[in-house]
Formats: structure tokens, sequence, C-alpha cells
């Protein structure tokens, strides 16, 4: 096997990986959103604001998700136009969007992680333990959940 057919195999296999990857994000995250108002129709013992930021979180990683599959199919057009053109500016930015695509997919975990969080504590603990930031957050959830 040739220099330049590993170099194409390899990509090929990046772009497999990043493809699942997204995947990922984005079912786990909408799934999470969806288990979490199942859970809210199946008990009404929960704390308002403490739910209310986990399915944003769940939300926001899912949106996140999405915005690394357009930034995956940016990279990877600007770097067929690298190749293409053999410009050196092209292929660094096609890293820089690479980059930028890697750190959407991990903050898609991140607000996974923080949706799990929020959502126990939301079941776990009563209304009146709450952090500050949540306790400010209480007319924004009155209105969404009345």
């Amino acid at each position: 096997m040739s220099d330049r057919e590993f170099q194409l195999q390899n990509s090929a296999q990046a772009i497999e990986y990043g493809r699942e990857c997204v995947k990922s994000c984005i079912i786990i995250n909408g799934g999470a959103a969806v288990a979490l108002v199942a859970l809210l129709s199946s008990t009404a013992q929960f704390d308002r604001p403490f739910f209310l930021s986990a399915l944003l979180a769940f939300a926001v990683g899912t949106g996140l998700g999405v915005l690394s599959c357009a930034g995956g199919y940016i990279a990877q057009t600007v770097f067929a136009m690298s190749n293409a053109s053999g410009s050196s500016k092209t292929y660094n930015w096609a890293i820089f969007i690479s980059f930028v695509t890697a750190v959407i997919v991990i903050s898609s975990i991140g607000a996974f992680g923080l949706g799990v969080y929020s959502a126990a504590q939301a079941v776990l603990h009563p209304p009146e333990v709450r952090p500050v930031l949540l306790q400010l957050m209480e007319p924004l959830t009155n209105i969404f959940l009345p």
C-alpha cells in the first residue's frame, strides 16, 4: 500500500468516526430530552428550574450535534478544495474548521452531562434547595412551565 493510499484510507476512517460521533451526540441528547419529558408526565415531584435547565441543556446538546454536522461538511469541502488547489492557506482553514467542529462536539457531550446533572437535581432535591442561578431562572420557568 502506497503512502497516498494509506492517507486516503485513514482519512475515510476519520470521516466515518466523526460521522458516528455526531450521530451519537444527536441521538443521546434528543433521547434524553424525550425521556425527561416522559418522566415529567409520570411524576409531579420535581424542581421546575432544574427540570427546565436539564431540558434546555439537552436541547442545546442536540442543536450542537446538528451544528457539528454542518461543521464537518464544511471542513471536508474545504479539505477537498485544498487538495485540488494545493493551497496551504485553504488547508489551514480546513484544520481550523475541523478544530472548531471538534470543540462543538465536545460541547454537545458537555451539555449532555449538564442535562443529566440537572435532571438528577430536579428529581432528588426539594424545590427549596437550589443554586442562585436557578433562583434567577424562576420567572423564566414560570413562563414555560405554568
